[in-house]
């Protein structure tokens, strides 16, 4: 997702005129997600 968003550029249209949800929106709800998944970090073994 990082990528995608270093890809889009700073000229990257609002979420609502893509066909796409923003990179920097998933990011975000992914790390939401994770971090409700492992409420106490991350088991070991896996990495980010």
């Amino acid at each position: 997702m990082q990528i995608l968003a270093e890809a889009g550029g700073p000229n990257r249209q609002p979420g609502f005129f893509s066909t796409h949800p923003n990179p920097d929106n998933r990011i975000e709800n992914i790390e939401a997600a994770i971090a409700a998944e492992f409420r106490n970090g991350a088991p070991d073994g896996l990495t980010r």
